[in-house]
């Protein structure tokens, strides 16, 4: 028991000293500065952080630990933190934006850009079903069909944006299987 309380002594003189030292430091760095709270309770409140206790001659550590970070610095670190799901959010809000202000999808007995020679275009493909191609027909694109090579060909644009616009708006009406094909020339 003796041995412990050697320790503690000790290490309470090492904290006085390190505080004076401290002090010092300030002073000459800042000598308009002084410290309105005094020696002991400075090292009261030291002894305490570590987890000692006059009355308790444990050597445990304690839990109400101060915390020394700075406000600001706690701040940057959440927004850092943070900002990976804001930008989610704000990407996929905008992409919900952009799906939303497409116009609604109409018959038309042929869809996508006018014909023209010398022109590359983009199909818009679906999955070669043939019910989906009836309703398609019915409801959306007369001239839809089933290609050589087995994908459901809606339209047919001269601009991937347009193709890509196409594909959004078959996507949200029935339910995202479209895609943009690989851009040709034509023959015409």
């Amino acid at each position: 028991m003796t041995s412990q309380r050697d320790g503690f002594d000790q290490l309470r003189s090492t904290a006085e000293e390190a505080e004076r030292f401290l002090q010092s430091l300030d002073q000459k760095i800042d000598p308009g500065v002084r410290s309105s709270v005094s020696e002991s309770s400075v090292i009261s409140e030291r002894a305490d952080d570590v987890g000692f206790d006059d009355g308790d001659q444990s050597l445990s550590p304690s839990a109400s630990g101060k915390d020394s970070a700075h406000p600001a610095l706690v701040l940057l670190i959440i927004a850092i933190l943070l900002s990976p799901l804001v930008l989610l959010v704000v990407w996929r809000n905008g992409q919900q934006a952009s799906v939303e202000s497409l116009p609604a999808l109409r018959y038309a007995s042929s869809c996508g850009s006018q014909p023209g020679a010398g022109k590359r275009w983009w199909p818009v493909l679906g999955p070669p079903d043939r019910s989906l191609l009836r309703t398609i027909r019915d409801r959306y694109c007369g001239d839809a069909y089933i290609t050589a090579d087995g994908s459901l060909q809606v339209a047919s644009f001269d601009s991937w944006e347009g193709a890509d616009r196409f594909r959004r708006q078959l996507d949200r009406v029935l339910g995202g299987r479209f895609r943009v094909g690989q851009a040709h020339r034509s023959s015409l």
